[in-house]
């Protein structure tokens, strides 16, 4: 299993993070942006982990 994460919460990266978070073969899905408050909604939505930085 690999983990895999997500740069930047537009609509194609909300996309690969909800995509990659109902995948069975990925573990644990990590989603950063500069608005960090972007991710941490992505990361509510999905259940991926929030990066503070790259």
């Amino acid at each position: 299993m690999r983990d895999a994460g997500v740069i930047g919460c537009g609509v194609m990266g909300k996309n690969h993070v909800r995509v990659y978070s109902e995948l069975k073969e990925v573990g644990t899905t990590y989603v950063f942006d500069l608005d960090t408050k972007s991710a941490e909604e992505v990361a509510a939505y999905t259940g991926a982990e929030v990066c503070s930085s790259i």
